[in-house]
């Protein structure tokens, strides 16, 4: 028989790693803004050497190919976006992980991130008004969410506080309610819109935008437009100044000015470049012997108050020239003795209420003259004359007349 040889025994020993477990994601499941970043926390693996892990992240963008994006434990995604304006994107993510000899990853479970389109709600354009007008309608066209929306417009009086307007407040543009100002100073009023998203089938925050707010200020309405002048009443040629006769207020504080005339029983016309708060009127003529009137009317705007305020009516009364104010002839007479009579015509013009004087000069028929005291009636006294001299009588009406001697 063949020998035989015994040999030495060994012992091989296999090392069998368990399989690889605990791969999860946190949140597995989210809804953000688009604009948002999401941090994707992975939990601690079990299995593999128990120490050493590897671990690869991939991404897929509504429903795109799968695209690897991070190497680390945990995960921040970038900036994440919508669809487009009214529709979700969708961002998936799913983690795979090695460890020693468990070379087949272990893939975890995929996190899906909802990203909504945010609402743009953006209205625009202050408002200035006057007292107790309706401002333009405050609008502004929302974007984003569904595409379908409410409203809910705003009103406060410090732009701090804000509190729903009470009526009339639930569409996409709003009109607010007239101010009634004669304050004297402005009076502001904020506004804002509240939109929010409906018909979508989830709800986050991005659902509802509040809006910039802006506001409407309503200028107090244009007091205290009055004129007048020292005298309503002057001769034929000479005119007058129309002034102030009280302080304007309201509108913006800065104050435009347009004059109106009116002659006789005529209607009221413009006054060519008159665009002072006072107003020279210029050489003024009567009615050739009669009187004639002129009126006059300020008008005034100022910032939003743009419908004029009209002022007191101004009368000015000009009075026709005095005419006839003529005396008789020139008289030579002997010494001692006495001269006739000396008779003015009846004068006419001015009111018609007739005031004489009369004057009498001993050494010019045009200068010297001195006022005969106590003469005022339409005759002159008897003068007479004692010695051998020039004497010149003259009669005053307002105006003097040619001088006899």
């Amino acid at each position: 028989m063949a020998g035989t040889c015994a040999g030495s025994s060994f012992t091989v020993t296999v090392n069998v790693q368990p399989a690889l477990n605990n791969n999860t994601l946190n949140p597995a499941s989210t809804l953000v803004c688009a604009g948002s970043t999401v941090v994707i926390t992975g939990s601690t693996p079990q299995g593999g050497n128990g120490t050493i892990y590897t671990y690869n992240w991939e991404e897929r963008i509504n429903n795109g190919s799968w695209n690897s994006v991070a190497t680390s434990k945990d995960y921040t995604t970038g900036t994440l976006s919508s669809n487009n304006a009214t529709t979700n994107g969708i961002y998936e993510y799913r983690r795979s992980v090695t460890s020693g000899f468990c070379g087949t990853p272990d893939i975890s479970l995929i996190a899906t991130i909802n990203v909504q389109p945010v609402i743009a709600n953006v209205i625009a354009g202050d408002r200035i008004v006057c007292d107790n007008i309706s401002p333009a309608a405050l609008t502004g066209t929302p974007t984003g969410g569904s595409g379908t929306y409410s409203y809910q417009w705003q009103i406060s009086s410090d732009n701090v506080s804000f509190a729903n307007v009470p009526t009339n407040g639930n569409s996409e543009t709003y009109v607010p309610d007239p101010i009634s100002n004669t304050t004297g100073s402005n009076i502001i009023r904020y506004f804002k819109r509240i939109v929010t998203s409906t018909g979508a089938t989830t709800t986050s925050t991005c659902l509802t935008a509040t809006s910039n707010s802006v506001s409407v200020t309503t200028q107090s309405a244009l007091v205290n437009n009055a004129i007048t002048l020292a005298d309503p009443i002057i001769c034929n040629g000479q005119g007058a100044t129309l002034i102030n006769n009280a302080t304007l207020g309201g509108g913006n504080g800065t104050y435009a000015y347009t004059w109106q005339r009116a002659v006789g029983a005529g209607s009221f016309s413009p006054v060519s470049g008159a665009t002072s708060a006072t107003l020279a009127t210029g050489t003024l003529s009567s009615n050739g012997n009669a009187s004639e009137t002129y009126s006059y009317k300020r008008l005034v705007t100022s910032g939003a108050c743009t419908v004029p305020l009209e002022s007191n009516i101004f009368v000015i009364t000009v009075l026709p020239p005095i005419i006839d104010n003529t005396i008789t002839a020139d008289q030579t007479i002997c010494l001692n003795a006495t001269p006739a009579q000396i008779d003015g015509a009846f004068a006419t013009g001015g009111n018609n209420t007739i005031i004489y004087s009369w004057y009498r000069s001993e050494t010019s028929t045009s200068a010297g003259f001195n006022i005969i005291s106590g003469e005022t009636g339409q005759y002159s006294a008897i003068v007479s004359v004692s010695d051998t001299r020039l004497l010149s009588v003259n009669k005053e009406v307002n105006q003097y007349s040619d001088s006899y001697s």
